[in-house]
């Protein structure tokens, strides 16, 4: 990771290092494409997600809808349509670039990591035959991206990831745009069947019933990306903060309070895998100290 006083890679990432997350391993967690899916995990397509394959004498069971009626008129038997998924299904990641991701007490800013995880998960959709396409949530609003194959998907998601940090870190003031916002646009722009991928610290106060009703007929993989402190409270102590609606302080010494902190962000992890599974995808988690492209991509909450 590049570390320079300006907080390139901590703070802040370019093209350059963007593109350079190809030769990040990633592991999915799900089937691709090119792979067999069984279970849950076998979300249907709609037709247009469907290629014709051959055809064969009409069997017992076979559904009516797919008759070849030109066939069956031709030979006076009859013929059925065979089809076999589309090779390149699309893969549609939203990442979370909001004014709320460029945090981080330890590592890199959670919007830095959001951006070099999504680059890997493109890289790796793109070796699958995946069409990529992409929302990023940024201060300067929704940025989309059509699905386009091979390393064209994975370039227009770079630029516009890269394009998200060019304006320097948002104002205390800027546009905060919410999962729940973006939730209208994901369901037009992920069809039915395709792999829809969050990316995001998920601390909104609606994002998890945004997460729940984009579950609906698409397999998703939500990553929850966190820093320390979001899961535990700091050493005890007294602690000044400040945010736009002023100043307060805190005592972080009482073991009660520490503990329902810690039991918050477990149980929102847990909903968010419970989510995950009943769509058909998985859960997992990156922390903001640790390189993702060293860290096994396996799913939280199994």
């Amino acid at each position: 990771m590049l570390k320079s006083p300006k907080g390139r890679g901590r703070t802040w990432i370019g093209l350059p290092e963007l593109l350079a997350m190809r030769h990040a391993r990633f592991d999915w967690p799900l089937p691709t494409a090119g792979h067999a899916r069984s279970g849950a995990a076998a979300a249907p397509l709609r037709a247009r997600g469907m290629e014709f394959d051959q055809l064969r004498a009409w069997q017992p069971g076979d559904d009516s809808r797919h008759m070849h009626w030109k066939a069956t008129a031709r030979t006076g038997r009859p013929y059925t349509k065979l089809y076999q998924e589309e090779s390149e299904r699309p893969c549609v990641l939203c990442a979370d670039l909001s004014p709320r991701m460029h945090f981080a007490t330890m590592g890199v800013f959670k919007s830095v990591l959001a951006a070099r995880v999504a680059m890997m998960i493109a890289f790796s959709a793109c070796a699958a035959r995946e069409r990529v396409s992409a929302l990023v949530m940024s201060s300067a609003g929704f940025a989309l991206s059509p699905p386009l194959s091979g390393r064209r998907g994975v370039q227009s998601l770079a630029a516009a990831l890269a394009a998200a940090f060019r304006g320097g870190p948002p104002a205390a003031d800027s546009f905060a745009p919410r999962l729940s916002a973006a939730a209208p646009l994901l369901r037009r722009h992920a069809p039915w069947g395709s792999r829809l991928v969050l990316i995001s610290d998920f601390l909104g106060a609606d994002d998890v019933a945004a997460v729940r009703r984009l579950a609906a007929r698409r397999p998703l993989l939500i990553v929850r990306l966190y820093d320390p402190l979001d899961r535990d409270l700091p050493p005890p102590g007294r602690y000044a903060v400040r945010d736009p609606l002023g100043e307060l302080e805190f005592d972080s010494s009482a073991p009660a309070e520490r503990r329902r902190f810690r039991r918050a962000f477990t149980e929102t992890t847990r909903t968010l895998a419970d989510i995950a599974r009943a769509s058909g995808g998985a859960c997992l988690e990156f922390r903001t100290d640790r390189d993702p492209s060293r860290e096994r991509a396996r799913a939280v909450g199994r």
